[in-house]
């Protein structure tokens, strides 16, 4: 279906959000705990893995037939959570995408408390995978960014994409 949609062309970015390893919350005795209606990680459509060979197992299934159909010099930029950055580092490199570029860091400003300070948490990261390193940057390049600071929809948009407390950058 994939080669059919791209009719031919190849493209030199893969950017995806796949499912994060989220694991099943159990309790010591090992039930699954309740779900909590009030927490956005607790709803549905969140998927969760029964543990981190079962993500292992899923990313090894997409990964590397989306990664065949990136063009020569091209990229992969893959959105995780801590958790799943090993299996798809290891993935991608058996599917040729070796070099780990980069990461993109997005933290989210806690809400303002009683202090003079605001609190920033990193949630997620962007893996930037390449088949072979960037180029070196000279004297007068720009910088590459690799983080990006933002707060609790500043733009009220949430709405719109599900109610996600957060947009992309």
């Amino acid at each position: 279906m994939l080669e059919r949609a791209l009719a031919g062309r190849r493209p030199s970015l893969l950017l995806t959000d796949p499912p994060y390893c989220l694991l099943t919350r159990r309790r010591k005795g090992g039930d699954e705990r309740e779900r909590r209606a009030a927490r956005k990680i607790d709803r549905d459509p969140i998927h969760r893995f029964e543990d981190v060979r079962a993500y292992r197992k899923f990313t090894a299934e997409w990964l590397p037939a989306a990664a065949r159909a990136v063009a020569p010099g091209g990229t992969l930029a893959i959105w995780t959570n801590f958790l799943g950055k090993q299996p798809i580092l290891s993935v991608s490199a058996g599917a040729g995408f070796g070099v780990l570029a980069g990461e993109f860091v997005w933290a989210k400003l806690a809400t303002e408390g009683g202090g003079n300070e605001r609190l920033a948490r990193v949630y997620e990261v962007a893996l930037v995978l390449r088949r072979e390193p960037l180029t070196t940057l000279g004297a007068g390049d720009a910088a590459r960014p690799w983080s990006v600071v933002a707060g609790y929809d500043e733009e009220g948009e949430a709405a719109r994409w599900g109610s996600h407390p957060n947009h992309k950058p």
